[in-house]
């Protein structure tokens, strides 16, 4: 059973950890995870812990008019591919893991 805070939960323990996130959103339907982030440290550590606890990823791009010719970490977004509604035993893996546990 699905704690009802674990959604809450999820995205509090994200901000936690990666204090840089300019967008976080959660698409349960789609099973994936949206995270942008405007520190490169930050970026690259998200894209190497989430590698090491095989969670597919996807780069993008945030289309602004306004900054369209800016190329900063920022303008980029992180797309995690998830599973069974984004209660997926990998990403409490990779969270618990970036918390400084280990499992």
């Amino acid at each position: 059973m699905i704690d009802k805070d674990f959604f809450a939960n999820t995205e509090s323990r994200f901000r936690r950890i990666f204090t840089s996130i300019n967008i976080y959103k959660m698409r349960k339907f789609n099973n994936d995870i949206i995270v942008s982030l405007s520190d490169k440290n930050e970026f690259l550590t998200l894209i190497k812990s989430a590698s090491g606890a095989n969670i597919a990823m996807e780069i993008g791009w945030l289309f602004d008019s306004e900054s369209a010719e800016v190329f900063e970490i920022e303008s980029c977004f992180l797309r995690l591919q998830l599973s069974n509604g984004c209660v997926d035993e990998r990403l409490e893996n990779f969270l618990f893991e970036l918390s400084g546990n280990s499992c």
